[in-house]
């Protein structure tokens, strides 16, 4: 129990931490993929150097499919994959759902079914 307090008290630190670096005005927005089509599922993690990886589910090419994207932002919010996000995962077939798994040695595993 007292490792559940100490995992949700450190999530919650980070999100503060990692809060205080976005721009949230309205008029300046961060603005990380403006690609057609509609983004879904957007999911983040920490880089173990004070960045975020974010993934999210997308279906950019149109067509019956959906794939997996992602972007990684440093400590200062700095975006360091190309712009629109990193094709991730590409399964023949539409993506229905995904999830992302943070292991404490900052190891990222990103699970899906189609």
């Amino acid at each position: 129990m007292k490792r559940i307090y100490t995992l949700l008290f450190l999530m919650a630190s980070a999100s503060f931490v990692l809060n205080a670096q976005w721009s949230f005005a309205p008029l300046n927005p961060l603005i990380f993929c403006d690609a057609p089509n509609n983004q879904l599922d957007l999911q983040s993690g920490p880089d173990g150097d004070g960045g975020v990886f974010c993934f999210w589910r997308e279906s950019r090419t149109g067509s019956e499919s959906t794939q997996v994207y992602g972007q990684h932002f440093d400590a200062n919010g700095t975006i360091l994959w190309e712009p629109n996000g990193k094709l991730i995962l590409d399964e023949p077939g539409e993506i229905r759902q995904f999830k992302l798994y943070h292991y404490e040695d900052d190891k990222l595993i990103v699970v899906w079914y189609n």
